[in-house]
């Protein structure tokens, strides 16, 4: 199978049938041979078809050379004679190989030169653009086609067509390419700064050349990390003397990425802001990222970054409750997403006995699942794991993610079902009004979780009946609560009743894996509470009710 598909990947498409007779060897040195010479040749017309078969083959006979002498290093490897190298030795080999494969770049120069000069590449391809043609011809992805493009554009030598070809923007990096002084890394890092360097106004020329010329030199002795600080001295260095940063420079340089998401679920954020992104953020990300004690004293186990992800979460859950969005579609800012009942009821534990999966707007879960994401034990932290849909682009999402959403964000969320197709358009979030904020504000005065200070301005409104689970967004269906509260609702064991229209908090029993001991948790029965700062600690003539059972209010 193996060999099966090697053949096919050194072989490519073979062509019509050539000129003459020749064997199965040389039909294939002939799969080169453009549609447009044997188009000639049947019209008459044989020399472009000489041509292009004599091209071909030289085309076929260096691919072959190149495959014989890379099967042949790696039937050595195979049998294990590597082994018999001493480490000088096998340093010494790897280099060399490391050597051709950094001269590769160059072919991928040339392939995206071509691919440029000849309008027709797009259409064939069936793409706008080279980078995205080749990702889907080559089965690479679109960012690493887009690096080959960038590097072609700085080492390759340009057609000037008249004025013959153009020396590369990076001549001493191209040099060093072509002999193999240099490895791939180390020549993405040169690209990066002397793209950096490029942008500082009136560089003299000289300057950038000798910039240029230490980051190759450097390259020879130094790894790709030391190489980049190396690229950032040189950059500090040609900055102008006494001065701040160059306005023109910040600008050219700020970039923000969000790599994709990776097999843990993150995505890796880079990029440079400028000093003004930089004063926003710390003004809005410290207070939320200040340390956060529990009731009992213990400190905020979360690190530094931990503290700041969540502050980023919370200060852009804030933007999209208020009115500062800016339309996107002609709507206001949305998240789409499609959702799985099916994979709901499963991770749930509804069966259609329950209720009908199909009636998603009608159907209600009994109480024991509406609390059925409030930390009692182990299986709902599992359920709240499993992917149950995914948010528009394609990125999966699951349980516990969906309810944060349907509770933090405007959702427009369609219900498929395996067996009924798309079952219903859901509904969006209504956000909370003007007036039902302020409501809010006045009643709880914060957050509403018991012992906690956070203040109103730093809240998010939460509804107490899940918005999905046909939660009224009414203020007798809504509380605040900050970042923190907010997010370990579901794992703090902690639930939320509503009685007369105001918050009661129930602790964990003391029975519930993994409780905390402490004052708050003092009662076996679990008595309901409020944020003794801003109400009484204890409803008005409040029975002691057992675990699953509401609070009875006298």
């Amino acid at each position: 199978m193996v060999t099966d598909m090697c053949s096919v990947a050194v072989s490519g498409a073979a062509g019509a049938a050539p000129s003459g007779d020749v064997g199965a060897h040389d039909l294939d040195r002939l799969r080169f041979v453009p549609a447009d010479a044997r188009a000639a040749a049947a019209a008459g017309v044989a020399g472009p078809l000489q041509v292009a078969e004599s091209f071909s083959m030289e085309l076929a006979d260096a691919l072959e050379h190149l495959q014989v002498g890379m099967g042949a290093l790696l039937e050595i490897g195979a049998r294990g004679d590597f082994a018999a190298l001493d480490p000088a030795c096998l340093v010494g080999l790897a280099r060399e190989f490391e050597a051709h494969r950094a001269r590769g770049l160059f072919f991928d120069c040339r392939v995206i030169e071509s691919a440029s000069e000849d309008p027709s590449f797009v259409t064939y391809v069936g793409s706008k653009s080279i980078p995205k043609g080749l990702a889907q011809s080559l089965r690479i992805s679109v960012t690493e086609a887009n690096t080959r493009q960038r590097r072609a554009e700085r080492i390759s030598p340009r057609n000037g067509f008249s004025q013959g070809e153009i020396p590369p923007d990076l001549p001493a990096l191209a040099a060093a390419v072509e002999c193999g002084a240099v490895s791939v890394e180390q020549v993405d890092v040169v690209v990066a700064a002397m793209r950096r360097i490029d942008t500082i106004p009136e560089l003299d020329a000289s300057l950038r050349e000798q910039a240029e010329q230490t980051l190759v030199g450097q390259a020879g002795v130094l790894g790709p990390a030391d190489l980049k600080a190396v690229g950032e001295h040189v950059d500090e260095v040609l900055l102008p003397d006494g001065r701040g940063p160059d306005v023109a420079i910040t600008e050219a340089r700020r970039a923000l990425r969000v790599g994709r998401q990776r097999h843990d679920g993150t995505y890796a954020i880079t990029g440079y802001v400028s000093p003004q992104t930089k004063a926003r953020l710390d003004a809005v990300l410290s207070p939320l990222a200040a340390p956060r004690p529990a009731r009992d004293g213990r400190r905020d186990e979360r690190s530094a970054d931990q503290r700041r992800h969540d502050a980023l979460f919370d200060a852009l859950g804030m933007l999209l409750a208020g009115s500062g969005m800016p339309a996107s579609g002609g709507t206001a800012a949305t998240v789409h997403l499609t959702v799985d009942v099916d994979k709901v009821m499963d991770a749930l534990g509804i069966t259609a006995a329950d209720g009908t999966r199909d009636d998603v707007e009608c159907a209600h879960a009994p109480d024991e699942h509406a609390h059925g994401m409030a930390g009692h034990g182990e299986s709902a932290q599992a359920d709240g794991a499993r992917y149950v849909g995914r948010i528009a682009g394609g990125d999966r999402i699951t349980l516990r993610e969906f309810q944060q959403l349907a509770d933090e964000a405007v959702l427009i969320p369609v219900w498929a079902s395996k067996t009924s197709g798309v079952v219903a358009y859901g509904r969006s979030r209504r956000i909370a009004s003007a007036g039902q904020t302020h409501a809010l504000v006045a009643r709880d005065g914060g957050c509403s979780h018991p012992g906690c200070d956070v203040p109103p301005d730093w809240c998010q409104r939460h509804h107490v009946r899940e918005w999905w689970r046909g939660g009224a967004t009414d203020v007798s269906n809504l509380t605040l609560l900050c970042g923190v509260h907010h997010r370990e609702l579901d794992s703090s064991g902690w639930r939320i009743d509503m009685h007369n229209g105001l918050p009661w908090w129930i602790p964990p029993p003391l029975d519930r894996p993994g409780a905390a001991s402490g004052p708050e948790y003092a009662d076996p029965n679990t008595r309901p509470e409020r944020n003794r700062e801003r109400g009484s600690s204890s409803p008005h003539g409040a029975r002691r009710h057992r675990r699953g059972g509401p609070a009875r209010c006298g």
